[in-house]
């Protein structure tokens, strides 16, 4: 092999390193945001049903609400005992939850404590 041809196949090399290197970097870019682009598009859908299930969650406890309210004025009971029974209940539900799905106790409490240091800063 001449010295000439050993100079061409090192450039050849050379430019088609280059030409892949580019193109491996063209692509990690286009993936990125193509993986970004996929990322808002569910974000948008989840936040979607993440209301709809919000909504509807705060439609059955206002429903509950008045029902409890209603059953405990035809029983002569006073304001005291309402207060009581909804903030039991919450108690309760959140023990629930909680008992039943372990892994949400880490999120809570990092989730408290995020809302606890934006208050004391505010």
């Amino acid at each position: 092999m001449s010295f000439s041809e050993t100079v061409n196949a090192a450039c050849r090399f050379y430019a088609h390193a280059t030409i892949e290197k580019r193109h491996a970097e063209t692509l990690r870019d286009v993936m990125r945001q193509i993986i970004r682009e996929e990322l808002q598009v569910f974000g948008d859908r989840i936040v979607k049903w993440l209301m709809r299930i919000a909504f509807a969650s705060e439609q059955a406890k206002l429903l509950a609400i008045n029902i409890l309210k209603f059953v405990l004025r035809l029983a002569r009971l006073d304001e005291k005992t309402y207060l009581t029974l909804v903030n039991e209940s919450g108690h309760q539900a959140r023990r629930n939850v909680l008992s039943d799905t372990p892994q949400f106790k880490d999120l809570t409490a990092a989730w408290e404590k995020r809302g606890k240091e934006a208050n004391t800063t505010l």
